[in-house]
């Protein structure tokens, strides 16, 4: 209902050469539909907003499913919040994504190829979307000591067609490197016991052949760590936290794989941001993207993954405090790491950047700052995990 986000999504779609009509609320938008349908013409897919005057998108969306000649037509849903509608509610309508304002043009590309080539009704299996993800082949070890890392990989590699080995630290990742055989091996740089530049060093001495692809993951990717990486043998790099799309991407230098995508590209264009979304604790993106890697399009590895945080990380967080009131400059940037690395992975981007200055903090000896600031990371943690809380019960609605 909004003219100005109107006009933005149908100069966007028109640039990816798709015909499009509008309407300014759901009994216009049903109008259309019906009188199209009556002219014998097809519509393959609808982008509603969940917040509308009179019908909102929740409402709408079953109005189309249970119209026989519009139950085919495909439904993505824009919303501001978690609240509007559970994941059951959603799904009875029929809606196949549901994604969360400001969407950037990238995320808005894939969600409606995504749909697009989803099969139109929504009773039937996810067979062709699945095949389209799984674009790749190949076996790939992971080299990751942290357990929310550990989980958001997997669920990654194997959406896109790959099976999954792990090592929780380099010495691991070292001995499964030594005897097993993988097409590609991801490492994370800092890990315990043999970091990652020993690993790849070790792995390179070895000289054995076919020569495996190492790539690199790592939260800094400035030149002098590229060179460090380059020197320990590493081949490709892998900014932390990353999307599914910056793996393909990255996967798709190394390993063979078919193109995949059916709208061409157009220049960046973003809907304009939403207030309550901007203040969200957990980054509503982070629901979305693995909604969509999960094999039944649920909230199950949401779930999951949320719960593997809230274990691990109370752990951790107090051996953060052991090492600032210690002043363990080693202990505290360790600590520091993995805790911004695992917030980053589930959406927490304001704890996470929090994380990412106690790491520096304990990386340049300002033990002192660190413990002046214990309080305010102890406010932001807690308030993270009560919006995890929160959005476990609304995912579990």
């Amino acid at each position: 209902d909004n003219a100005t986000n109107r006009e933005i999504l149908l100069r966007q779609l028109r640039a990816w050469g798709m015909q499009v009509d509008c309407a300014a609320d759901g009994d216009a938008a049903l109008e259309l539909l019906a009188r199209t349908a009556a002219a014998g013409e097809q519509v393959d897919i609808a982008v509603l907003d969940m917040h509308m005057p009179r019908m909102d998108g929740l409402r709408l969306a079953t109005e189309i499913r249970n119209t026989p000649a519009l139950a085919a037509i495909r439904l993505v849903v824009l919303t501001s919040s978690y609240s509007s509608a559970s994941v059951r509610e959603r799904e009875r309508a029929g809606i196949l994504r549901c994604v969360h304002k400001p969407i950037r043009q990238a995320e808005l590309h894939e969600v409606l190829s995504s749909a697009l080539r989803a099969p139109g009704q929504q009773a039937a299996t996810r067979t062709q979307a699945d095949a389209a993800a799984a674009s790749l082949a190949g076996r790939v070890l992971l080299a990751e000591d942290n357990p929310v890392n550990r989980h958001v990989g997997q669920a990654m590699l194997e959406r896109l067609g790959l099976s999954v080995c792990f090592a929780e630290n380099g010495e691991e990742a070292l001995r499964l490197a030594s005897r097993e055989d993988f097409d590609l091996i991801l490492m994370d740089c800092h890990m315990p016991v043999m970091d990652g530049y020993e690993a790849s060093a070790a792995i390179r001495a070895q000289r054995r052949q076919p020569r495996v692809p190492i790539v690199a993951l790592t939260a800094n990717v400035m030149e002098g760590n590229r060179e460090r990486c380059i020197a320990a043998g590493m081949d490709d790099f892998l900014a932390k936290p990353y999307a599914l799309e910056q793996l393909r991407a990255m996967l798709k230098r190394w390993l063979a794989a078919p193109s995949a995508g059916t709208l061409p590209s157009a220049p960046p264009v973003a809907v304009p941001s939403d207030p309550e979304s901007a203040q969200a604790v957990i980054d509503p993106a982070f629901v979305e993207q693995f909604r969509a890697l999960d094999p039944n399009g649920g909230m199950t590895l949401v779930q999951r993954i949320l719960g593997v945080f809230l274990e691990s990380s109370n752990p951790l967080l107090a051996a953060l405090e052991q090492a600032v009131e210690a002043g363990d400059g080693a202990g505290l940037r360790q600590a520091a790491h993995s805790l911004k690395s695992s917030s980053g992975n589930i959406g927490a981007r304001s704890l996470a950047a929090l994380f990412k200055e106690f790491e520096m903090m304990g990386k340049n000896g300002r033990a002192e700052e660190a413990h002046a600031r214990l309080d305010e990371l102890r406010h932001e943690y807690a308030r993270t995990l009560d919006g995890i809380r929160r959005l476990q019960q609304t995912l579990g609605h």
